[in-house]
C-alpha cells in the first residue's frame, strides 16, 4: 500500500511540474481529476 502511494505521489508531481513547465497534454478534466487524486491521498484514502 505504501509502495503504491508513494508511486502516485511520484506521478502526481510528475504530472504538477508538466503542468508548470506548460508541457501538460491533458484537458481541463483530467486536470480535476488529478487535483481530486491529490486531494484523496492528502486525506489518507486509499484508492
Amino acid at each position: 500500500m505504501i509502495a503504491r502511494y508513494s508511486y502516485k505521489k511520484k506521478i502526481l508531481k510528475i504530472y504538477l511540474n508538466a503542468e508548470l513547465n506548460g508541457l501538460l497534454l491533458f484537458d481541463e478534466f483530467q486536470f480535476i481529476q488529478g487535483v481530486s487524486l491529490y486531494s484523496y491521498c492528502q486525506s489518507g484514502y486509499r484508492i
